[in-house]
């Protein structure tokens, strides 16, 4: 099993990578997707999304940072930020019992057992991690890549706190001097 590295870089950075590691240690996830076919998108791995798939390229996860949104006087005392991310999932299947429906159950589970965390992913200012919608199409854009069949997009919001004093002027040891 891969393990989750450590360092002392923005909290959004850490995030990604928590949700990287609940994904990844997922053993029922494992079975279903190849850690080659993750692309994390981060500067460590290297990874690039493949212009032409092959079918042992699928199915594929797709870990998208994709908006957030900040309260930064939510108290006196802390700020909130919402940070969405898209996990886009290509499954090169047809049959929606054959990839799509194991793939996004195993997901699912995943992503449940990190919320039932304390705290939610192992973070500190982490306190709520949820689904807020999931859809899914027929090949639409990735059928120019190669990859006919189901693909889905689950849209993961992480809620997160942080207190004024310390962690947005950067003087917080746990994030370092960001």
């Amino acid at each position: 099993m891969p393990t989750r590295p450590t360092d002392t870089r923005d909290p959004f950075t850490q995030t990604q990578r928590a949700l990287w590691h609940c994904l990844d240690e997922h053993l029922g996830l494992a079975r279903l997707v190849k850690m080659g076919n993750r692309q994390r998108h981060m500067t460590d791995t290297g990874d690039r999304r493949k212009s032409n798939v092959q079918a042992g390229d699928l199915p594929e996860l797709d870990l998208v940072p994709t908006a957030f949104s900040a309260v930064l006087s939510w108290t006196s005392q802390s700020a909130e930020v919402v940070r969405r991310f898209e996990l886009r999932t290509v499954t090169g299947e047809p049959l929606l019992d054959a990839a799509l429906f194991p793939l996004e159950w195993q997901l699912l589970r995943a992503i449940g057992s990190a919320a039932e965390r304390a705290p939610p992913l192992g973070l500190p200012w982490v306190t709520d991690l949820t689904v807020e919608e999931a859809s899914q199409q027929q090949s639409g854009d990735d059928l120019a890549r190669g990859a006919d069949g189901w693909t889905a997009v689950m849209v993961i919001a992480v809620r997160m706190r942080f207190d004024r004093a310390k962690q947005l002027k950067g003087s917080d040891p746990e994030l370092g001097d960001v």
